[in-house]
């Protein structure tokens, strides 16, 4: 009886691990690479489990500025996902995603809500995520380039996939909105002034 006691216990905390590695989704230090922590996950599983089984899919083919898009994971069934939209050659992500039932948002440096990613915390153990739809609004001023969608896609705890992608979305410039490489120049200019000006303040104070 004791040693059947010891095997049940045994099992449970073997099992523990699987369930409660990262339910919170995917930490922002894998912003850039994507990969999950091999020491929660296993080794790169990916690469010896044959050729990927899900595919990241896109209903469109062009985006404008400010536009919802719509992205959905097809395949198997998958418990785990990280997603990200970048400009083609780019590893930072852009624009911003909508939270769903069992995911949340996260902020990957410099951006804000610009990654998606599971989200198991209430859940007493991982499960299948639903077939469901993921939205990604475009940022609202013209990027100047095409974008593509990437995934890290997790069927499990160690069956995974890192940085699948979509089929290229092309831009159509909206002529009435500014370019972001300016919109982000006179941002930072703002800024600077806004320093300079509080800086001022405090020496006039004195």
């Amino acid at each position: 009886m004791l040693r059947q006691r010891q095997c049940v216990l045994l099992m449970f905390f073997c099992y523990l691990p699987i369930v409660m590695s990262k339910p919170d989704g995917a930490p922002t230090i894998a912003c850039k690479s994507m990969k999950p922590d091999a020491s929660k996950h296993g080794a790169e599983a990916q690469a010896i489990i044959g050729p990927i089984k899900n595919t990241v899919k896109v209903y469109q083919k062009k985006f404008a500025p400010g536009e919802a898009v719509t992205v959905s994971i097809e395949g198997p069934a998958y418990q785990g996902i990280f997603l990200q939209a970048r400009t083609e050659g780019s590893s930072i992500p852009i624009g911003n995603f909508s939270n769903t039932t069992l995911t949340k948002t996260i902020d990957c440096p410099p951006g804000k809500e610009n990654a998606l990613t599971h989200n198991h915390v209430n859940q007493s153990a991982a499960k299948d995520l639903p077939a469901e739809n993921y939205t990604w609004t475009a940022p609202d001023c013209n990027l100047r380039k095409n974008i593509v969608f990437v995934a890290t896609i997790a069927q499990n705890r160690t069956v995974y996939w890192v940085q699948v992608k979509s089929p290229v979305l092309e831009e159509i410039e909206d002529h009435n909105k500014m370019n972001c490489e300016s919109s982000s120049t006179i941002l930072k200019a703002n800024m600077i002034i806004l320093v300079l000006l509080a800086t001022f303040a405090k020496l006039y104070q004195f």
